[in-house]
């Protein structure tokens, strides 16, 4: 359990290592978002593609929490980013 919504890890049998993965529904449709290093960077991509899919009824994750937020810098997830989400 990761804590934050649509992003879990994958613990595979020894000696590979685990792996942070992210999905969200949308379009009728399961969608994966990749692999990630940390899970603050999954529940970012998890934030991004729930404002594309979802608009203003995402529930989105409270990156705020993580040790890795660097507060101001980050793009406001409201306003219009650039999605460069790859969808098969």
């Amino acid at each position: 359990m990761s804590g934050y919504k649509g992003v879990w890890v994958e613990l595979p049998p020894p000696p590979r290592r685990s792996r942070i993965r992210a999905q969200i529904k949308g379009d009728g449709r399961c969608i994966r978002l990749g692999t990630f290093s940390s899970l603050f960077s999954a529940a970012w991509a998890y934030n991004v593609a729930a404002l594309k899919y979802h608009g203003e009824f995402a529930c989105l994750n409270d990156l705020t929490r993580d040790p890795d937020f660097i507060g101001p810098t980050l793009p406001p997830l409201r306003e219009e980013l650039p999605l460069q989400l790859s969808i098969k």
